[in-house]
């Protein structure tokens, strides 16, 4: 009877280590298959981040394009209006000047006027 036990405990050893030995190679091999797993994500990953980098940096470059632009425009827009403050005081020089003559041609047109009538 001790002998069958003996048997059965050797056998028993025997089986357990065979499911250990089983056991570390389906762990092995699903290590290798998610290591694998994890270079293929991780290469993905590399991936994409340089695609979004230079998707980032193309779009800077044109937002900052669009703002050069923007300000140039501004730039020029502001430079018409001061010529155009310029002109308009040129010209209200001018006005002015037209006025003042015109009134004193009036006067001096009546003074004649009242001269010749000889009321003056």
């Amino acid at each position: 009877m001790m002998q069958v036990v003996k048997n059965n405990m050797d056998q028993l050893e025997l089986d357990i280590k065979g499911q250990v030995n089983d056991n570390q190679e389906s762990y092995e091999t699903h290590n290798r298959n998610l290591q694998d797993t994890l270079r293929n994500v991780s290469a993905g990953l590399d991936s994409i981040q340089s695609e979004l980098s230079e998707k980032t940096h193309s779009e800077s470059v044109h937002l900052y394009r669009l703002i050069q632009d923007l300000l140039q425009e501004h730039d020029k827009s502001e430079e018409q209006a001061v010529k155009a403050l310029e002109h308009y005081v040129s010209l209200k020089k001018l006005t002015v000047s037209a006025i003042v003559l015109v009134a004193l041609s009036l006067g001096v047109s009546i003074a004649s006027l009242l001269v010749a009538l000889g009321l003056f």
